[in-house]
């Protein structure tokens, strides 16, 4: 991942968080840009996380469920409005030998 950038719009830059997050698990942030709140997540695979968050189904979905705030902004503010920031990324080391 040598080279890469990490900070990304959530919207413009969803082939990008798809494609080079794909089954990466990694700590990552999100700033609303229009009211500067931050929010931080993290996720054993994060492409599915940014793509759920694209996913107003998926938003909907959730916020009938329970209070969630970074999904209540990102349908309230749009996905435009919201930087990722790649705050770590995590190599998960399985155990072959039992």
């Amino acid at each position: 991942m040598k080279n890469m950038k990490n900070i990304y719009n959530l919207y413009n830059d969803k082939n990008i968080l798809s494609y080079f997050f794909k089954n990466k698990a990694g700590i990552y942030q999100l700033k609303n840009l229009k009211n500067g709140k931050i929010y931080v997540g993290s996720s054993a695979m994060l492409s599915r996380r940014f793509n759920e968050y694209l996913n107003i189904s998926y938003i909907n979905r959730n916020l009938e469920r329970g209070n969630s705030h970074i999904l209540k902004a990102l349908f309230k503010y749009g996905y435009v409005s919201f930087e990722v920031t790649i705050l770590e990324l995590i190599e998960f080391k399985t155990n072959q030998s039992k």
